[in-house]
Parts: C-alpha cells; structure tokens; sequence
C-alpha cells in the first residue's frame, strides 16, 4: 500500500522486453504472442479440467520478474505486492489463468481475482480462496457409479436428517446443472425438500455451464441426486464422491 511517487516509477524499452521501475525496485516484463506451453499431449493429461483448458486454449503469455531483490522476507512481500497490482491492472476478459512458476501452481480466474491480486499478499489470497478443482472422471468409472449408487441408496437417510435438523445445520447435496449445452455436477447448499426435490443455493463456480453463479437457486429431484453430505457432531455424513474422488487422485499422480 506504498504510495507511487511519478518521480520514482518508470517504464523503459519495447515489446516483447520491458523493464519497469517502482520505489527502488525493477522488474522485467515479457510479452510473448506465442503458448507458453506447446505440449498438447502434456496438457491433456491433466486431469483437473480448471487447469487442462487455460493449457490448451491459450495464445500467448506475460511475465512479470523481479530484479535484483532481496532474499528476506520483507523484499520478497513487497516485490509480490507490486508484481499483483501490476498484473491486477492488466487483467481482462482475455486472462485465461495465472502460473506460479516457483510452485508450479495454476490460479483459474474468477470474479474475485483481482482483488485477491491486490492484497497485501497476493499468493496467500489466491491459494486461501482458490477455485476447487474440476476433475474429469469417465461416465464407467466404477468408483463414481459405486458412490452416485450409495448415495441414492441412502438419500432417504439424508431427508430424515433434514427434517429433524437444528437451526444452524448445514446439508449439501451434488447434482447435475446444465444450461442446455453444457453439464456439470455442483453442490447445492440445501434450503429446502419438498416432494422428493431438493432446493438449494449452487456452492460452486462452473467451468463451462454458462448462466449460472454462485448463490443460484436450482433444484435437483432425489432421483437424480449424485451425492450429498451433512455434519452430525463434527464428523461428515455422506460425500460418497468425495471420497472417491480423492481415490482417482491418488491413483492418476501414482499413474496406476
């Protein structure tokens, strides 16, 4: 939050190369027309497909390096708290992701990206509120059928748990939302059951399925339900996918 005095800010060169001074400290900015990535085949093995599509689809990349700075803490915040207001102020609609090269971390772009770039500290802001991953699982997969089967099995369970819920209870349930075109499977924080159709506020931001936010009121009937999860007494019930979901993880870095 250092104020920028115009005496002590500059920017010097011509694109691709640029190098930039603010309060002491430099930066070099490279503006590439080309992927950063060319791997295709790398790309599509990702399995989280928050991350495999910015991979794919993008055209070109910029980065922003600091030179010459300190190896302590407090140079190293600063120079991130410059290099996320810079880039905050580049943004726009054609920003597919930002890559952490140190971490190897891949931010999905949301609408509250620009403001966790203008934090005091940017990278703890984008990890603290990162987006969750969108993994892709094939309709066979007999781990998923197994947990989608469990949870239908038991969603009686789940609505009898709702009707004797306390007043701050949480209940979720996962279902199919589609604008049409596109489909995925959200949770669905639960605001009501009536007739064996469950309401409830979309808890997820879509990848592709257009139209819809966080906060959307949608409804899933209990025939269609994927998966739905409550606490009773600290411990979580249900969240078959969850798990299993965490199995296909496991397996896909293992490459089993």
């Amino acid at each position: 939050n250092t104020p920028i005095a115009e005496s002590s800010a500059f920017v010097v060169g011509e694109l691709p190369n640029l190098v930039a001074m603010c309060n002491g400290m430099f930066f070099s900015i490279l503006s590439v027309s080309a992927p950063y990535l060319n791997d295709a085949d790398a790309a599509k093995s990702t399995k989280n497909l928050r991350v495999r599509q910015p991979l794919l689809e993008h055209r070109a990349w910029l980065s922003v390096d600091v030179i010459g700075c300190g190896d302590d803490r407090e140079s190293i915040a600063k120079a991130y708290c410059y290099i996320g207001k810079l880039h905050a102020e580049l943004l726009d609609d054609n920003c597919l992701a930002f890559f952490h090269p140190a971490t190897g971390r891949i931010y999905s772009i949301d609408s509250g990206v620009e403001e966790k770039l203008c934090a005091d500290d940017p990278l703890a802001a984008l990890e603290e509120n990162a987006l969750a991953p969108v993994i892709e699982v094939s309709d066979d997969d007999p781990r998923m059928q197994a947990a989608v089967t469990e949870a239908r099995r038991r969603w009686p369970e789940f609505v009898a748990a709702w009707e004797s819920r306390g007043d701050n209870d949480s209940f979720a349930v996962k279902g199919a939302i589609s604008d049409g075109e596109n489909t995925e499977y959200m949770w669905l924080i639960v605001t009501a059951i009536e007739n064996d159709i469950a309401y409830g506020r979309i808890d997820n931001d879509p990848l592709n399925v257009r139209g819809v936010k966080p906060g959307d009121v949608r409804r899933v009937a209990g025939a269609g339900i994927c998966d739905w999860l409550y606490f009773e007494d600290g411990t979580m019930q249900g969240g078959f996918s969850i798990e299993a979901l965490r199995d296909i993880q496991s397996r896909n870095d293992s490459g089993s």
